[in-house]
């Protein structure tokens, strides 16, 4: 005997993701008639079923997302002289990377890798936020993942 009707489907969940764009199911829940429970419920669903990525930023938040296969940005073209702060080409480059797999990426990942405090990683990436040169996104109340959207311009 089937169990009861689903008041919102995994499809419906879905179809509220942008390729390459990362989201919490509260933020989801948001555009959808439930509580963000359901939309988590049925984002494992999607997880298991191979549909949807999913990356825990720190603390209990998690991030969730669909590669985007037509998202490259080329590390390589990302000139050290066209930015103020010697940070930025790095976090850049290490953001550049992360595009690859198209995976949202902490500013504690970020200052592993290029060797920086996390606090400077972090006052780095909300200056480059605030200016159109990369995207971000609050997970939780303590956790923000960042991303690349396109090959970046250079910053003043």
């Amino acid at each position: 005997m089937p169990g009861p009707e689903r008041k919102v489907k995994r499809s419906e969940v879905l179809d509220l993701f942008e390729p390459g764009q990362p989201e919490t199911a509260s933020t989801l829940a948001e555009d959808l008639p439930c509580h963000q429970d359901t939309v988590f419920n049925r984002l494992k669903e999607l997880y298991e079923l191979e549909k949807v990525k999913t990356k825990k930023p720190g603390g209990r938040a998690r991030v969730w997302w669909i590669p985007d296969p037509e998202r490259s940005v080329d590390a390589e073209m990302i000139d050290d002289s066209d930015y103020t702060s010697a940070k930025d080409p790095k976090i850049l480059r290490e953001l550049a990377k992360a595009s690859e797999s198209c995976e949202p990426i902490t500013s504690v990942e970020i200052s592993e890798q290029i060797d920086e405090t996390k606090d400077s990683c972090y006052n780095r990436l909300r200056v480059m936020d605030k200016r159109g040169l990369i995207e971000s996104l609050k997970a939780g109340s303590t956790s923000k993942v960042w991303w690349i959207e396109e090959q970046p311009t250079h910053s003043t």
